[in-house]
């Protein structure tokens, strides 16, 4: 049996493994069919071919590698996923360009809808050559009411209805003073409107209110405002803050806690002096009385003083 023609002569040095491996490798492809009956007596002429169709190289390999040469399900899937994805991200990307753009235009289409609002509730002042100091006073107090507020520029370059009531109360008092006019702090109207939007700055949110009108000496009109603003934190670390022993953070003194959250009302006095020959105030001085309720609040006069000496100080 060893010699038979029927078995290789190394036929003891083959594992069961090598010749079924060779065996699958060298098997008659599909389209092979010669008509010849198959030896074995179950099978159908040209069908045991299909049992022994070519697989590719890395089937028959160890471990049972698939063939590279063709991609998974997985993989197919995982491709069309990424894909998808892509698609996704720059449609996202186009949607949000197209919905930026569309906010700038309705951005710009809504502050002019607003500086035409504004410009109806502030119009431009006129002031006629024979109006009365009395008129002018009147229309001084409606405009600086509630302050003055330094114009900022918006991120579209547009004016705000802020900027415009800024302009409007500055070419007021173009109108109706002197172009160097004298007030407590210097002369000439730019002078007066820093001043005034200083102290807005420092006192937010303040009320004036005109109580009372006289008539004073020397064509001047005496006109009497009540103050009224809400004492904050913010403005207290603004005007009050000390640097703390040894170098430390700024704290704030103990007695400003006092006032924070406190409405502090106080009188102010105007006496515009009006030149008749030119029909403009030519003078505009001052006087507050801030100290009476800061002693009032704190308890004595040396922390009022504190308080009235800061940048809060209006005298």
């Amino acid at each position: 049996m060893e010699h038979s023609l029927l078995y290789s002569p190394n036929n003891h040095l083959l594992t069961d493994n090598i010749v079924t491996v060779m065996g699958v490798v060298n098997a008659r492809p599909t389209s092979v069919c010669d008509g010849v009956e198959n030896i074995s007596t179950d099978v159908e002429p040209c069908q045991a071919s299909s049992r022994y169709t070519t697989p590719p190289v890395a089937s028959v390999m160890k471990h049972g590698v698939r063939s590279w040469t063709e991609p998974s399900i997985a993989e197919k899937t995982l491709q069309r996923f990424r894909e998808q994805r892509r698609t996704n991200q720059q449609r996202y990307r186009k949607k949000n360009h197209y919905k930026a753009i569309s906010l700038e235009n309705d951005v710009a289409i809504l502050q002019e809808e607003l500086q035409r609002i504004q410009s109806i509730l502030h119009p431009p002042p006129s002031v006629p050559s024979n109006t009365s100091p009395w008129k002018a006073v009147a229309e001084f107090f409606r405009l600086f009411r509630n302050g003055v507020d330094e114009p900022v520029e918006n991120k579209l370059g547009t004016t705000t209805p802020l900027n415009d009531l800024y302009d409007v109360q500055k070419k007021f008092l173009h109108v109706v003073m002197a172009p160097n006019v004298a007030f407590n702090n210097g002369y000439g109207v730019d002078a007066v409107m820093y001043h005034w939007s200083f102290h807005s700055q420092q006192h937010e949110k303040a009320e004036l209110l005109l109580t009372r009108l006289e008539q004073g000496s020397d064509n001047a009109v005496v006109a009497f405002f009540d103050n009224s603003t809400t004492i904050t934190e913010n403005m207290l670390r603004n005007s009050l803050l000390i640097v703390a022993n040894g170098g430390g953070e700024s704290e704030l003194p103990s007695f400003a806690w006092k006032l924070v959250g406190h409405r502090l009302n106080f009188r102010i006095i105007v006496r515009f002096v009006w030149d008749n020959e030119n029909n403009r105030f030519k003078s505009a001085y001052y006087q507050a009385d801030m100290l009476t309720p800061l002693i009032k609040v704190l308890g004595n006069i040396q922390d009022a003083s504190t308080v009235l000496s800061s940048t809060l100080g209006f005298y």
